[in-house]
């Protein structure tokens, strides 16, 4: 009896294991035939959306919904050709606006501290005359020829005309397409305190004495006076900007250290400006020595002005000394990054803003010294001195009287060199 129910037992668990295999073998082939039949409506779809799809020719342009569709197809193709146009344009906006895309038609706006003219009381009536200054000779030469430069700036000495005075000055400077930026004496008188009593002096690294201390303490008014001086020189040239034609701002020295901060959040926070910005390019040109970092951290508002700097599109600097003390500044304070153009050139980037560096001179005007040359004055001066230290060499220089510049250590290293060489 036993061994009967063993046999007995013994079939039932193979069908047991029997059927299991064919209900798994059944939902297999159940879920095969419900995926191919859903790959197969896919298909379909795709290719039903693609005969749906009309051709176009080449010339014209595709609508935005038919790039939604092709977008929706998978092909590695064209994939990889938006991965290439991807990176293209990452590396297009890395690098600056060039100033190539400048035409002869469009405007240039140039901003100085002061006018290149000083207005001369004769009688009733004023007249205007060129400065000394050779710097100015050379820009004016350049402005003097074109129509579309207008020079924006300020007198030397405003707080002495009055308002009626200032108003007739400006009318013979529109002449001359140069304008008036319209500015309270206060800040003015302020603002001149800040060039030349703390940037100046530390740009040609130069510590301050304790009758200096004063402007340190007060830097923080001067420094609000300053923002108020760019301000006004923002609203000055907002007016004159054209939305059809670019526009090139062109600034003058330290003077405008925090001009692009401003104008650009000027123009981003108001409606009637935004439209301009795309064809705005700003260009900043440094005509005194960039510090070292050493001594730039002593400026309190270090960081402001150098993020300031690298939102210009063009930067220039008289040396590579000063072009690379700027970078490293720039490294150090801000984290900025060193990058390099298509074109070969070196630029500063930080966060979405790249300015493009450019290290160049200013040249004296040739012709004005011809031009001086020719004069009786010049000629009977020239006699005179040459009769007076006949023998002996002669040391002619042009220069300024400004304490950062040591005549005294230039002769002793000309005199050095001349012994070297003619004794």
């Amino acid at each position: 009896k036993i061994e009967k129910q063993k046999e007995k037992s013994k079939p039932k668990k193979k069908i047991k294991k029997k059927k299991k295999k064919k209900e798994k073998n059944e939902i297999e082939n159940i879920k095969e035939k419900g995926n191919i039949e859903q790959k197969n409506e896919v298909e379909e779809k795709k290719n039903i959306e693609v005969k749906n799809i009309k051709r176009i020719p080449l010339n014209d342009e595709i609508d935005p919904d038919l790039e939604k569709k092709l977008k929706s197809l998978d092909y590695d193709s064209d994939n990889e050709e938006e991965k290439d146009k991807d990176k293209e344009k990452e590396q297009k906006q890395r690098e600056p606006q060039q100033y190539s895309d400048i035409k002869e038609d469009d405007d240039i706006i140039m901003c100085s501290f002061n006018l290149p003219f000083v207005p001369v009381k004769e009688k009733n009536s004023f007249t205007l005359k060129l400065t000394n200054s050779p710097l100015y000779h050379i820009l004016y030469k350049v402005i003097e020829k074109e129509k579309n430069i207008k020079w924006f700036g300020s007198l030397k000495d405003e707080s002495i005309y009055s308002v009626k005075e200032r108003e007739e000055i400006s009318e013979l400077l529109k002449e001359k397409n140069m304008y008036l930026i319209n500015v309270e004496n206060e800040v003015y008188e302020k603002t001149k305190i800040l060039y030349y009593g703390i940037l100046e002096p530390l740009c040609h690294y130069i510590t301050l004495d304790e009758n200096d201390m004063d402007n340190y303490v007060n830097f923080s008014e001067y420094w609000k006076e300053y923002k108020k001086y760019i301000e006004s020189v923002c609203n000055t040239i907002l007016p004159f900007i054209s939305k059809k034609k670019k526009t090139l701002i062109f600034l003058q020295d330290y003077y405008f250290y925090l001009f692009p901060t401003i104008f650009l959040n000027k123009c981003n926070y108001s409606k009637e400006y935004q439209d301009l910005l795309p064809n705005i390019s700003i260009g900043l040109y440094i005509h005194v020595p960039f510090p070292s970092h050493e001594i730039f951290k002593r400026i309190p508002a270090r960081e402001e002005i150098i993020a300031s700097l690298i939102k210009c599109q063009v930067l220039g600097f008289h040396t590579f000394d000063h072009s690379r003390n700027f970078l490293k500044t720039s490294k150090r304070l801000l984290g900025a990054n060193f990058v390099s153009t298509t074109h070969g050139d070196l630029a500063a980037n930080y966060l979405e803003n790249t300015a493009l560096i450019r290290v160049k001179n200013v040249t004296p005007d040739i012709d004005l010294i011809k031009k001086y040359q020719k004069e009786k004055r010049f000629q009977e001066k020239y006699s005179e001195i040459t009769n007076k230290y006949k023998g002996k060499i002669i040391f002619v220089t042009m220069d300024h009287s400004f304490f950062p510049i040591t005549i005294k250590n230039k002769l002793v290293a000309n005199i050095e060199n001349c012994q070297k060489q003619f004794l």
